[in-house]
């Protein structure tokens, strides 16, 4: 293959601690297997403590055993190989099924810039406990939007590609059931509704230009959680681009569709203000809330309003050195309450 752009030759370099110390004197010892090194053998305190670790075979990449001295836990599957489930040392095992979630991995096809073809399915993974109550989640394919996009298409090779998706794929999750023993007969469900996109977009002529947003365009996502006894949870979040996109903006508890029991909302502080950086790091997808997630978002301001009351959690504005009192990693370093008054 030819490359398009400059290749950087990289080595990958692992290193395997062989202790690790706490300022207290704490400490503790790793072994590895000298003949495949990342097989962890055994794990040592200095408080007399021991762990060790067993595999079918020296290459194998599954653990079988794990033994304290006095009790074993046991890893081997259905099938007979190791790895899941876990047999603990009384005997109880826990099991999962979750081949049906690793298929989920949606990929829309792009047809153009402006069209994708789109063709969601569902998802479906268990765990059981050692209690026999099980954990069934189901995940589909959810189209999200994001707004006040420009819109830039890029030709090449007879097809085209987009800069700047103005819609995403993800799995996500729909349903939660949890079923067994002491429970009610149907279990307990949750269920997840994701709402419209929300996205707004100007398919123009090829070239960047300019989006179809404007004052009434949505700039945020719905998502509705209706719990086990019939009450509703209400997520929104932001979708506009480069500004919001991503965050939690505001949470309704108990919502009926025009009002909520209680009801959280939250500010973000700049991410650029001092005294902490603007980026944490970048992330690797180039779709979604890529951006939004490399930038330092500190939560500002908390308002809580329930019966009537509004409770306020601030950081306060009052410290040198920045338009709030953050530190350099972004954690604030005074906070200012109210009661609700």
């Amino acid at each position: 293959m030819v490359a398009k752009n400059f290749v950087l030759g990289r080595n990958e370099v692992i290193v395997y601690p062989s202790r690790v110390r706490d300022r207290f004197g704490n400490y503790v010892d790793y072994e590895w297997s000298t003949v495949n090194p990342w097989q962890l053998l055994g794990m040592s305190s200095n408080d007399g403590r021991r762990l060790t670790i067993s595999y079918p075979d020296a290459t194998s990449k599954f653990v079988s055993t794990i033994s304290d001295g006095s009790r074993v836990w046991s890893y081997r599957s259905s099938d007979g190989k190791s790895g899941q489930p876990v047999t603990f040392p009384d005997g109880s095992r826990s099991s999962a099924t979750f081949v049906g979630l690793q298929r989920a991995r949606p990929d829309p096809t792009r047809v153009s810039c402006d069209e994708i073809d789109f063709r969601p399915s569902d998802y479906v993974g268990t765990f059981t406990g050692r209690s026999g109550v099980t954990v069934e989640l189901t995940l589909r394919d959810v189209l999200f939007g994001r707004s006040w996009i420009e819109r830039e298409c890029l030709m090449g090779g007879g097809s085209e590609s987009i800069r700047e998706p103005f819609v995403f794929l993800s799995a996500a999750l729909v349903k939660k059931k949890v079923s067994g023993p002491g429970l009610p007969t149907g279990g307990l469900v949750w269920t997840y509704d994701y709402g419209l996109p929300n996205n707004c977009w100007n398919p123009s002529p090829y070239g960047v230009g300019s989006n179809a947003c404007t004052a009434t365009s949505p700039t945020t996502r719905i998502v509705k959680q209706t719990n086990p006894d019939g009450t509703v949870t209400r997520y929104t979040y932001g979708n506009r681009f480069n500004v919001d996109e991503g965050l939690l903006l505001r949470t309704d508890f108990g919502w009926n569709g025009t009002s909520a029991v209680r009801s959280e909302e939250v500010t973000y502080a700049d991410p650029e203000a001092p005294p902490y950086r603007a980026y944490n790091g970048i992330s690797y997808r180039n779709f979604g809330d890529y951006s939004t997630t490399g930038f330092y978002r500190p939560k500002a301001r908390l308002v809580t309003t329930e019966a009537g009351k509004v409770f306020r959690w601030e950081v306060a504005t009052d410290c040198a050195g920045g338009p709030r009192c953050f530190d350099t990693q972004a954690r604030p370093t005074k906070i200012i309450k109210s009661d609700g008054q």
